[in-house]
């Protein structure tokens, strides 16, 4: 679902960056848009923007109808943000729609998110396979302790999971259709050809203490062959809206006041 309570319409239908851009930022799993907020308004004080949304991933959707959904909210003139499953979500996206885009940035993806012989830097298959039994059996348990996961070990930790607490909850929870129909995606997607194989400016940014998603996928090489760069950022957990939102806004700034 798109997140119209976080759009900026401008009347200016012209599409040139000078007009500002449109940016779509495909959520998390699980997450609410809300928590974008702040990001956002850092971000508007950085970036020329015509128009910005948030994407949740709160519908029962195969990859390839992800892609048919994905393209009828994104425009021409598109800076594609990703967090997490959303951020490959983007990617796989980008790499077959890239005449829409005009960069991707990527906050805390895995590009193959369950580990296996050829990428060893993921969630080994039993302990994902656990998390999928508890999304399905018990939702008050899986908001508490995804909730902790995502913040732990962050330097703003404390005060990202109070925050969190107040907007993720069992009742802003997806259906558990979806909640497992989103995790067999995370379980699926592999995104790796897709760094490679797009030709457009890509930023990929990791958390130095992410506990979901090691930094060593930073050091993988399959970013060598890409269009863009690799940052990990210090102090940052697999969650970055709150504590973060304003250095990631720079991030994402400086990034886009390099593009031509």
């Amino acid at each position: 679902m798109v997140d119209m309570k976080h759009s900026l319409n401008a009347d200016n239908e012209d599409l040139s960056m000078a007009n500002g851009l449109n940016i779509v930022l495909i959520n998390g799993w699980s997450m609410p848009a809300g928590i974008w907020d702040d990001f956002f308004q850092h971000l508007t004080a950085l970036v020329s923007i015509r128009r910005y949304q948030v994407v949740s991933v709160d519908q029962t959707l195969t990859a390839d109808q992800w892609l048919e959904y994905l393209d009828e909210v994104i425009e021409p003139n598109t800076l594609l943000l990703g967090w997490s499953l959303g951020g490959m979500l983007a990617m796989n996206y980008a790499c077959l729609h890239s005449e829409k885009i005009v960069a991707v940035c990527t906050f805390q993806m895995n590009p193959k998110f369950v580990a296996s012989t050829d990428w060893p830097c993921a969630m080994d298959v039993a302990t994902f396979q656990a998390f999928k039994q508890l999304a399905s059996a018990d939702a008050a348990k899986l908001v508490k302790q995804f909730g902790f996961l995502i913040t732990t070990q962050g330097q703003e930790a404390l005060s990202d999971l109070k925050r969190l607490k107040l907007s993720y909850t069992v009742d802003t929870l997806p259906s558990t259709t979806v909640l497992l129909s989103t995790l067999e995606l995370l379980e699926t997607l592999d995104v790796r050809a897709a760094i490679t194989q797009l030709h457009k400016p890509q930023l990929h940014i990791y958390g130095e203490q992410d506990q979901l998603v090691p930094k060593a996928v930073a050091e993988q090489g399959v970013f060598h062959c890409a269009d863009g760069g690799v940052e990990v950022v210090a102090g940052v957990s697999h969650f970055p809206g709150y504590g973060a939102a304003s250095v990631l806004a720079e991030k994402i700034g400086k990034f886009v006041g390099g593009l031509d």
